[in-house]
């Protein structure tokens, strides 16, 4: 049947495929890997099963020079290197920590030699320079028979790209790769592990540092925060005590200058320069740290040593330059530490005045005293955020005359009568740098910069909402302007602009987008007067130009433009029926008074741009 034949042939092509895939791809990978292996001169060698090391390189070998491991009369070198617990030591010529991660590399490196082609043994081996081979390379293995691993490296073959190898002295010839030469060729030095101390910074518990100016200073980690130790416990800089501990922990040794310190006085570790004890949790083990003097006149490396270790080093002098110089630099810089929200009333008192603030809302402002009106919260948030932000610069020692008062700011929380924060600032210190400040809830007194203390001497004007015009253009329904004789209406329409007045405008679409950003968040930058009966001074009984917006729920204006102040840097401007005189920058609508559409003679005879002194 039909169906019967189709069926047949879909199994012959399933079984097909099939076979194709285990056999030609599944296989294919399988036979290379088998390829690979068949190749390699330690084949089934798993690298971690390799626990100890050791090369020997002969004078052909052109070692670099080496001052240890090597043999004075055959001029042959040898290092060997032990593995426990994952990490790798240098067993020989000098006992110290090996740098784990190359040691690693390397060994995968050996184990996975392969023989590139085969050379049938020859009587005179020499010819292929392993009568006497550059390099001999010997594997320990774990495991119950604890086996030994050996591999000679001769002569490079003439194109330079391979090594002739043997296993011993009977065995096959093969060409290597010489890709290993450069890792050995190395001296000691590459392979050590060059951290100046061994921890986790996380582990830190205390750290006590002495220097020639800091005969003891001690930090200890409490939580997540540092306290400065002494007669009166203060808190720590974070980040500085932690650059310290990060440049302990990441910096590494710049060169070993001996393995063993017989003469301390001859680096200047008999009297260090400055000496670093770290104690961890929670094994309570400890790490200690002398620095000496410069390895030269530079100035740039400094003699090293850890304690209960022989090996004199060399450091950066980076890591001396984040030794605490003082106690101060240590120190937290943060002098009042605050929830911004939780504030509910602010008091200011500076050279101008005393100025009392409320919240009206959760983030409204409103100032009640000497004045009352609408603040502005940028300028409140403003300073409340300079409050938490401001940083010592320093500490004064209790001698120095705190001064005059110069500022005094006070915080306080809903319902609360008395301040649950007060920062005063006093005179300047005796070096005339900065002033000094205290805060209720710390003796201390604390020196701060001038520029700092100047953010809090406000105006009343300051703290007053600049805004005059301020809308969306979602909210806007029409921006209606007058000049002299001539009125300009126009209502936003989706992306552009309608003019709804004139019928045949002579006016671009740019100049409307121009005067729409001109009028839109137009501010003042002062107040001339509160209660003045007269506009005539001011030009704005005849103003240069009138501003109405119309918003949805809302009509602002019309706001009368007058004429230029005495110094023709700004106009003076006021709401129709307002008393209220303020000034507006001459630059904010000065595109907008002199477009062509108001005059289209090009004359712009206003009677009040040559400016009224009103003084």
């Amino acid at each position: 049947m039909r169906w019967q034949s189709q069926i047949m042939l879909l199994l012959i092509l399933a079984l097909v495929a099939g076979w194709y895939y285990f056999y030609e791809i599944r296989g294919e990978r399988y036979r290379a890997e088998q390829a690979v292996e068949a190749k390699r001169v330690f084949p089934g060698l798993d690298p971690s099963d390799i626990t100890g090391f050791e090369f020997v390189r002969t004078a052909s070998g052109d070692p670099q020079e080496e001052p240890f491991g090597t043999d004075s009369e055959s001029g042959a070198m040898s290092f060997q290197f032990s593995k426990t617990d994952l990490i790798w030591r240098i067993a020989y010529p000098v006992h110290t920590d090996a740098d784990t991660a190359k040691i690693d590399d390397l060994v995968d490196r050996i184990a996975h030699i392969s023989c590139d082609r085969s050379i049938t043994p020859v009587e005179d081996r020499s010819v292929y320079g392993l009568a006497n081979p550059a390099f001999r390379l010997i594997l320990t293995t774990k495991g119950p028979g604890k086996t030994e691993l050996s591999f000679l490296l001769g002569n490079e073959n003439p194109t330079g790209q391979f090594f002739y190898g043997s296993k011993d002295a009977g065995s096959d010839i093969c060409l290597v790769s010489n890709a290993i030469k450069e890792d050995l060729t190395k001296d000691l030095f590459y392979f050590r592990d060059k951290r100046i101390l061994h921890f986790d910074a996380a582990d830190v518990r205390r750290m006590e540092i002495n220097t020639e100016k800091l005969p003891h200073l001690t930090v200890e980690r409490k939580q997540d925060e540092w306290i400065l130790g002494g007669e009166t416990p203060q808190p720590g800089d974070t980040g500085r005590i932690s650059d310290l501990l990060y440049a302990l922990r990441d910096q590494q040794i710049s060169r070993v200058i001996s393995e063993t310190c017989e003469n301390p006085d001859q680096y200047g570790l008999d009297r260090p320069r400055a000496q670093i004890r770290l104690f961890l949790s929670p094994s309570d083990a400890s790490h200690v740290l002398h620095i000496g003097r410069s390895t030269d006149d530079s100035g740039k490396f400094f003699f090293a040593i850890r304690e209960n270790n022989p090996h004199v080093f060399a450091v950066s002098r980076d890591l001396i330059e984040k030794l605490p110089a003082d106690p101060f630099d240590f120190r937290s810089k943060d002098i009042c530490s605050f929830e911004r929200n939780s504030v509910q009333r602010l008091s200011i008192v500076n050279s101008n005045g005393k100025y009392d603030l409320v919240r009206d809302g959760e983030s409204e402002w409103r100032m009640i005293s000497p004045s009352q009106f609408e603040a502005d919260s940028t300028v409140i948030g403003s300073i409340l955020s300079d409050l938490a932000y401001l940083k010592a610069t320093g500490i004064g020692d209790g001698s120095e005359s705190f001064g005059e008062i110069n500022l005094q700011v006070s915080l306080y929380e809903e319902g609360k009568a008395d301040p649950f924060l007060e920062i005063t600032a006093g005179g300047h210190p005796p070096d005339g740098v900065g002033r000094w400040l205290k805060t209720t809830g710390t003796v201390s007194v604390f020196r701060v910069s001038e520029s700092d203390i100047r953010r809090f001497q406000k105006t009343e004007f300051d703290f007053r909402k600049k805004d005059l015009l301020v809308f969306r253009r979602d909210a806007l329904e029409q921006i209606e302007l007058a000049r002299y004789d001539t009125r300009l209406i126009f209502s936003p329409d989706r992306d552009s602009w309608r003019v709804v007045e004139p019928e045949d405008p002579d006016i671009a679409e740019s100049d409307l987008d121009d005067i729409f950003w001109a009028v839109n968040n137009l501010k003042m930058n002062g107040i001339v007067a509160e209660n003045q009966p007269s506009l005539e001074v001011f030009g704005l009984d005849q103003p240069i130009l009138s501003i109405k917006i119309k918003l949805k729920n809302q009509i602002l204006g019309p706001l009368l433009i007058g004429a230029e102040t005495p110094d023709g840097t700004n106009r003076y401007a006021a709401f129709r029926n307002s008393s209220q005189i303020v000034t507006i920058s001459g630059d904010s609508l000065k595109n907008v008074i002199h477009l062509p559409f108001f005059n289209p003679d090009n004359q712009d005879d206003n009677p009040f741009d040559t400016g009224t002194n009103v003084n």
